[in-house]
């Protein structure tokens, strides 16, 4: 799931669906609704699925990297 979301979350910023001043923020939202709905769903799946994620949105090389890790 944490793969999956991650994926998801780097097309929409890549797309330009999001944008720039709110990356930041809506990478923290999405990552706390993952952790939240995976926890809910098998206890203790929320850090796996939010590491996952965090390990795809790093490799998937967006433009706005820098903003987002300075957020």
């Amino acid at each position: 799931m944490g793969l999956a979301a991650g994926y998801l979350a780097g097309l929409a910023f890549r797309g330009g669906q999001v944008a720039e001043h709110l990356k930041g923020p809506a990478l923290i939202a999405i990552l706390l609704a993952l952790f939240v709905v995976t926890n809910h769903w098998l206890e203790d799946a929320g850090l796996l699925a939010v590491t996952a994620m965090g390990l795809m949105i790093g490799n998937m090389n967006l433009p706005s990297m820098a903003e987002i890790r300075r957020f």
